[in-house]
């Protein structure tokens, strides 16, 4: 019989081995859930309910909201060069796998969360970015900033944000593509619009090499504006 895939398992299953791995070194359940929140976003409540459903451990990386200031995670676990990983997924897995592995060595959850070297605006993130991956950055903000002036522009997760009252949209310089991340309601809803594009719960993913969708980049802002 094939052995299954760590994807393929029960994240019922799996996730508890993470939870164990950090209290037997006197850390708790809530600081994993903190770490599994800043990279996946989910909250606590959502971490408990996928917990009592059958949802697999790979589900829920695809699933979830990932920060891609995740991508700051490296090192070797199990054998592993983290940052080598290729598919998304296992990589994602591997993060946390690391995380986890640096909490219950001692490490203190806001050095783990890489929160000490967040840029200060929009500005200085683009300005860190690599220079091929600037224009269109610089584009996908310009488009935003026309169509939601009066929100308040910050960094949050890592990454630009635009904010009235609360967060409406998000976007990001990953390695392969920029990412959107308008929510899962407007993934949802734009999914037609959006099929040309890698899609996940609240995450759009456009290839560097592709021509940016900026009239649609703008519909989904407006949604995210007049439906939060």
């Amino acid at each position: 019989m094939a052995r299954m895939s760590i994807t393929e398992m029960p994240l019922a299953k799996v996730y508890p081995l993470l939870v164990s791995k950090a209290e037997k070194k006197g850390r708790t359940r809530q600081e994993v859930d903190a770490l599994t929140s800043w990279l996946l976003g989910y909250t606590e409540q959502e971490i408990e309910d996928c917990l009592h459903s059958d949802i697999s451990y790979g589900e829920f990386f695809t699933k979830g909201t990932y920060n891609p200031k995740g991508e700051k995670v490296n090192g070797t676990i199990c054998g592993v060069r983290v940052e080598q990983v290729e598919d998304d997924t296992m990589r994602h897995i591997r993060q946390l796998d690391k995380m986890v592995d640096e909490l219950a060595r001692g490490k203190a959850v806001e050095k783990i969360l890489r929160s000490g070297d967040e840029p200060a605006n929009v500005d200085e993130y683009i300005a860190a970015c690599p220079e091929e991956q600037r224009e269109k950055l610089v584009q996908v903000r310009k488009a935003i900033r026309e169509v939601l002036p009066n929100a308040d522009e910050v960094i949050s997760y890592g990454m630009p944000t635009y904010r009235e009252k609360h967060n409406l949209i998000h976007f990001a310089a990953m390695k392969k593509h920029i990412g959107i991340y308008p929510g899962d309601k407007a993934t949802v809803f734009f999914a037609e619009k959006l099929q040309p594009y890698t899609v996940s719960k609240g995450t759009i993913r456009i290839p560097w090499n592709r021509e940016l969708p900026l009239d649609l980049i703008q519909e989904i802002a407006l949604w995210c504006k007049e439906n939060s």
